[in-house]
């Protein structure tokens, strides 16, 4: 492993869990024909390729011009297009869970955790099949020996960057050679592996032996980089924000991010993390300056930030150029300069709503916030699809999950996108994996239905 010496003398972990075996067969609730293939193996194929290649998440690619259409064929063809979204295919900003979705150029991976450890899933780009990543027929993807297995990973942490998966690794415990020496924690660790699940590799410690970072608090990719933030106790026992990034293709330990300058400790979680990617510049959410939100934009070439300018709070989609977002049942442009937002369309529906904002479409759905035990439920979330020429194109209706604790956390019900698809979740407080997905081929069609994503038999549902 790279710049540092390994003193772990060996931890076996031995764990006997579930005998039940999962994705040894495709979902019985599988469509026929559907089936998904780990990427790399020889396993068969999907029964038919996708109509166009999903652009890898973490490949910048240009904005198309507004009068410009999408490729002949495919699923938005002929849908205006705004030039002021970036057309990077990434998870919608929603909880801090948005690294837990990375698009290859073929297909969807994601994370999930069940009582063994964290395993990584991964679907077809027209499929609606996730399986294990692990091409062993022998193995029951069920512990520690299964390919898609990844030890104490931190979720979100995966990254997916030139045909490979990248990931970050919890703390491990060295035992000392030494009688009555206390056991120390190894740093965390950036992992590597094939997009098959084979070869992991540790590439380096996070940052050097003896800084006592406890935990961490996001983790971001875009461009080649990955950027997180670790937490630490100072020596007043307050905790301490620190964010830090490294290159994918030549990682080392990871270097303070000049947005520490910028904010203090305290500003720099939970309003912290990466937006939108562009051109080796990402941009970063601040701390709230009264009723707004501060957006920097860091370039990493030279690990410099400046300030764009407030943003409202609230969410939306933000860019360095321009935001959108919902004011009441209004949509509306965010001008940095003026400080100050533009009605552009009145979708004619009652508050609250939020936007998730695509560049070829925008979602505008329920937001009600979070509703308490005690407090009048409600079962269901309209999910409304709009072009950039304000036409609607159509809507779907969410079912939503059982509540948790008594709580229900509404909105943020988009997951993210892909060319072809918006990716949506049941439960926004607690899902870590989509449920449900459209197709955009459907816009035009009146209501759209909702297809299902299936998953390994033994799963736990959450």
């Amino acid at each position: 492993m790279k710049n540092r010496k390994r003193y772990l003398t060996g931890i076996i972990l031995a764990a006997v869990l579930l005998c039940t075996s999962c994705g040894k067969a495709p979902n019985e609730s599988a469509v026929p024909g559907e089936t998904t293939s780990v990427p790399g193996t020889s396993a068969p194929a999907p029964a038919t390729e996708p109509e166009s290649t999903a652009v890898p998440t973490d490949t910048e690619s240009t904005s198309v011009p507004a009068d410009t259409e999408t490729a002949p064929g495919s699923a938005t063809a002929g849908l205006p297009v705004n030039p002021l979204i970036p057309a990077q295919r990434i998870s919608v900003y929603r909880n801090g869970l948005n690294q837990n979705f990375h698009l290859s150029e073929t297909g969807i991976y994601c994370l999930s955790k069940e009582k063994a450890g964290v395993f990584i899933l991964y679907c077809d780009a027209d499929s609606d099949e996730f399986i294990k990543v692990c091409g062993r027929p022998d193995c029951l993807h069920h512990d520690e020996t299964c390919d898609a297995f990844l030890d104490d990973t931190m979720i979100p942490s995966m990254g997916y960057y030139n045909g490979k998966i990248y990931y970050i690794k919890g703390r491990e415990e060295i035992i000392s050679s030494t009688p009555g020496e206390p056991a120390k924690l190894t740093p965390h660790t950036l992992m590597r592996m094939d997009a098959d699940g084979r070869n992991k590799q540790e590439l380096t410690y996070c940052y050097e032996e003896g800084e006592d970072y406890a935990g961490w608090a996001s983790v971001g990719y875009s461009n080649g980089i990955v950027e997180c933030c670790f937490s630490s106790v100072g020596a007043d026992g307050q905790v301490v924000y620190t964010r830090m990034f490294t290159r994918l293709e030549d990682p080392g330990y990871f270097i303070p991010s000049a947005i520490n300058s910028e904010l203090p400790s305290e500003l720099r979680e939970p309003y912290g993390g990466i937006y939108s990617g562009a051109e080796g510049r990402i941009l970063l959410s601040g701390g709230p300056d009264e009723e707004k939100e501060k957006l920097y934009l860091w370039d990493y070439d030279g690990n410099s930030v400046s300030l764009i300018g407030n943003k409202p709070m609230g969410p939306g989609t933000f860019t360095a150029g321009t935001g959108y977002y919902m004011d009441g049942g209004t949509v509306m442009q965010w001008d940095y300069e003026k400080q100050e937002g533009t009605p552009l369309f009145d979708t004619g529906f009652e508050a609250p709503l939020a936007l998730a904002a695509f560049p070829d479409c925008f979602a505008v759905y329920d937001n009600r916030g979070v509703v308490m035990p005690g407090e009048p439920d409600v079962t269901s979330a309209a999910v409304r699809f709009y072009s950039w020429d304000f036409e609607q194109l159509g809507e779907c209706e969410l079912q939503l999950g059982e509540r948790s604790g008594g709580i229900r956390l509404y909105g943020n019900y988009v997951f993210g996108e892909t060319e072809t698809r918006i990716l949506l979740v049941k439960d926004a407080l607690n899902s870590l994996l989509p449920d449900y997905y459209i197709e955009k081929a459907d816009f035009g069609t009146g209501s759209i239905p909702l297809h299902e994503y299936h998953y390994p038999l033994d799963m736990p549902v959450y």
